[in-house]
């Protein structure tokens, strides 16, 4: 898969404060990545770089191989417009005529309206216009939240045809479940910093097995890596195993008693927040 988007060791610094901390992160066409992360993260500053809004203060971003401006599209996270009408956003930003009115259909939007007056997920929608009007290689959605189920629905179908057109698409969220059934792979941003990127069937409702055990040694965690360890907490341990518990009983031998025995599922934003928990504990 040909990369419409790359990052390049990208670092932001503002009042002196280095807010994106040398990422490097790359979209497929006709992918669609999900950027993930707490308030405060790192998704908003990182989403205008990557659309040229801001340059960064060193790395690179490339779009279709080169740097170009023209090749991205930006839907803001709060757009703001002054009186002009809709359609007069959108000539100016690209497309004329016909083909303007067209590109406002698509997104239900009247032309002769005056920007001012629309709604908040109105203006969500002529954003998505005007970042549409470039045809630009990747399309970044700075968080889709706020406008409802309905608006919900209609940005995830519209994220759905640009996959389909061979776009790349990047879409910032808060929760994963929310667009766990549109994105390909998510990108957890933390502290300003990409802390890992991940299938997303790597977070849709997992099963988990946790063990509390008499001891634990480190004889019995080599003996416990092949059932998926992910982590250790005194004498209890998360393993990924999906099978049955007698299995590991069997592996573990008689030296060492299992004493307790639970299996949980855990839902996107379970496994995610999870992830954002040892990450606090480990820096």
């Amino acid at each position: 898969m040909a990369n419409v988007l790359e990052a390049l060791e990208v670092t932001k610094i503002i009042n002196n404060v280095t807010v994106i901390k040398g990422i490097s992160l790359n979209v497929g066409r006709g992918e669609v990545l999900g950027l993930v992360g707490l308030s405060g993260s790192g998704k908003t500053v990182f989403s205008k770089v990557l659309s040229y809004v801001w340059k960064p203060s060193s790395g690179k971003v490339l779009a279709d191989g080169k740097e170009d401006k023209f090749a991205v599209g930006l839907v803001w996270q709060t757009p703001i417009f002054d009186k002009y009408k809709v359609i007069d956003y959108v000539e100016f930003f690209g497309i004329k005529g016909s083909e303007a009115k067209e590109l406002l259909s698509d997104v239900n939007l009247e032309a002769k309206r005056r920007a001012d007056s629309l709604s908040f997920f109105e203006r969500k929608r002529l954003s998505l216009a005007i970042a549409l009007a470039k045809d630009p290689s990747y399309v970044v959605f700075d968080d889709i939240s706020g406008v409802g189920e309905s608006g919900l629905s209609f940005f995830k179908e519209f994220i759905l045809k640009l996959r389909n057109k061979g776009k790349g698409v990047i879409v910032t969220f808060h929760n994963i479940s929310e667009i766990d059934d549109i994105v390909d792979r998510i990108a957890i941003i933390h502290r300003g910093k990409i802390e890992g990127v991940y299938k997303i069937s790597e977070f849709k409702n997992i099963s988990y097995l946790i063990l509390a055990f008499d001891k634990v040694d480190e004889k019995l965690m080599e003996r416990l890596k092949q059932f998926g360890v992910r982590y250790r907490d005194g004498n209890v341990v998360e393993l990924s195993y999906p099978g049955d518990p007698l299995d590991i009983s069997k592996a573990i031998g008689c030296e060492y008693k299992i004493i307790e025995i639970k299996r949980i599922n855990k839902l996107s934003d379970e496994i995610f927040f999870d992830k954002v928990k040892r990450l606090n504990v480990e820096n």
